[in-house]
């Protein structure tokens, strides 16, 4: 197998899966993943390799909120931040992978997409600003409510408009 001689590097943001006025459904999601995976395949078309790398700001405060909504009703074990992460690296994985599996497979193209979950370590020490990431965490309904606590977690949510359309 010959590899394509160029390769992109596109970053999707969380808040691209779920667009303004929308309730972060998963169906809406998927909706937005595709649109993207349209235009992701033109470039594999094209010749390009392509490698695809997201966010996932607001999915993971829904997944800690259903947890702790979960915690609230009955005994169910509560889920750590780090676990929230990895249960939406995977979930957006999926959704993402399906969607550009489908373009592909419309455009006539081989299926070859893999979805890889990664940790990544920051030093705080190094790194000054490694407690300012710019991605916010939880439901962005909950800012506009006024409502500043996700919760018995101690987690805190902030406005994160100004990165709209990310």
């Amino acid at each position: 197998m010959t590899l394509p001689d160029q390769t992109a590097v596109i970053a999707v943001g969380g808040n691209a899966l779920i667009r303004e006025g929308q309730q972060g459904t998963i169906a809406e999601q998927f909706e937005n993943a595709r649109s993207t995976a349209a235009h992701v395949g033109a470039l594999v078309a094209e010749g390009w390799r392509v490698v695809l790398t997201h966010g996932n700001g607001p999915q993971v405060g829904f997944i800690l909120r259903r947890s702790e909504m979960a915690t609230e009703a009955e005994f169910t074990p509560r889920l750590t931040l780090d676990m929230c992460v990895a249960d939406s690296e995977g979930g957006i994985g999926y959704i993402i992978a399906n969607s550009l599996l489908g373009e592909l497979g419309r455009r006539g193209m081989a299926d070859r997409v893999a979805c890889v979950l990664t940790q990544t370590v920051g030093d705080s020490k190094s790194d000054p600003g490694a407690g300012l990431r710019p991605g916010a965490k939880g439901d962005p309904r909950a800012v506009a409510r006024g409502d500043r606590s996700a919760g018995s977690g101690g987690f805190s949510h902030r406005d994160d408009r100004s990165r709209e359309g990310s």
